[in-house]
């Protein structure tokens, strides 16, 4: 299963709205093995990050980077939830 996949199957799974990239890496890291969530946790900002640029995802910038929040967006919630 790809990152993305994964990624937007937490979000379904955990009725994300929003969340911080340490908030996903919890759920991912909760939802999978240790060694299969450790090669998937490298690829979450990324594959987050590409999320953002196509739209699926709006990024709500805090002071501290760690604390940025990610919102799901309708085009996310209307193409794959």
């Amino acid at each position: 299963m790809s990152v993305r996949k994964i990624i937007i199957d937490t979000i379904q799974r955990h009725e994300l709205s929003s969340f911080t990239l340490d908030e996903l890496r919890k759920f991912v890291a909760i939802n999978g093995d240790a060694e299969y969530s450790a090669s998937v946790v490298k690829g979450l900002y990324k594959n987050i990050w590409n999320m953002k640029k196509k739209g699926l995802l709006q990024l709500i910038k805090a002071h501290d980077s760690t604390e940025n929040v990610y919102v799901v967006t309708d085009l996310l919630k209307t193409q794959y939830l």
